[in-house]
């Protein structure tokens, strides 16, 4: 129902840092929403997608994963 209000789209990519079973299960009866999880979203997935929605853990999973090698967070 949530993601009903959020959203109209086909196709849906909801990012987490992580799910649980329960959360698996429930999702394969929302057509249009696909789970993954940001240690293992792709590119390919994020383009394939009319709609992504991403949890703040998860986006901050993104971020340190997309920081140049080398790179700790630190401003110089």
């Amino acid at each position: 129902a949530l993601l009903k209000k959020q959203t109209d789209a086909r196709k849906v990519l909801l990012i987490s840092d992580a799910f649980d079973k329960t959360t698996f299960k429930s999702a394969r009866n929302v057509k249009p929403v696909t789970l993954a999880a940001a240690s293992d979203v792709n590119v390919e997935q994020l383009l394939a997608f009319e709609k992504i929605l991403v949890t703040q853990k998860a986006l901050e999973k993104l971020a340190e994963r997309t920081r140049p090698v080398g790179s700790h967070g630190a401003t110089e």
